[in-house]
């Protein structure tokens, strides 16, 4: 119906299935629950995955979240961004200093 919402989640996987499998999942999930509460917007779920928890903290993780900012940028909100597992407020201020398509 509109511009896909849905958190940004951050977790370990064991594989590539299990990874894109899950983002669709949680999208179609997020589809359903904006067309539910008669909203206009689409589903949408941001899945970062990651091999080892070292990638996630300090500056790998803020270089990966800028990343990921930029990449949203790219889409020209088709997509909004929010918080979801694995993913705190300060995370999404390191997301938001790269692209406006982000909310909490």
């Amino acid at each position: 119906r509109g511009q896909g919402c849905g958190g940004i989640r951050l977790r370990k996987y064991e594989s590539l299935d299990q990874y894109v499998r899950d983002g669709i999942r949680l999208a179609v999930g997020m589809g359903r629950k904006s067309a539910l509460a008669g909203l206009w917007w689409g589903g949408g779920k941001g899945v970062i995955a990651y091999s080892s928890d070292d990638d996630i903290v300090g500056e790998k993780r803020k270089e990966m979240l800028l990343a990921y900012g930029e990449f949203l940028t790219s889409l020209r909100g088709c997509y909004v961004a929010a918080e979801d597992a694995g993913i705190h407020v300060e995370d999404i201020d390191i997301v938001y200093s790269r692209s406006r398509y982000v909310t909490c």
